[in-house]
């Protein structure tokens, strides 16, 4: 998969191992997280797992 231009490569590498392992599931299980983090008041991590789902969403878009 080809990284997306302009993201975090930590954020890259999670997107990455998240479609490894759960393949369609992926931007389903970083939303999760992101709700997770919003329920318990974590902004900063909410945002975080939001531009994981992003980029999820978008390298699996390119691999179509």
């Amino acid at each position: 998969m080809m990284p997306i231009q302009g993201e975090d490569e930590d954020i890259q590498r999670i997107a990455q191992e998240l479609i490894a392992q759960y393949a369609q599931e992926a931007e389903l299980i970083a939303a999760g997280h992101a709700d997770t983090m919003l329920d318990q008041g974590d902004v900063a991590a909410f945002e975080t797992w939001r531009k994981i789902a992003s980029v999820i969403r978008a390298l699996q878009a390119a691999a179509r």
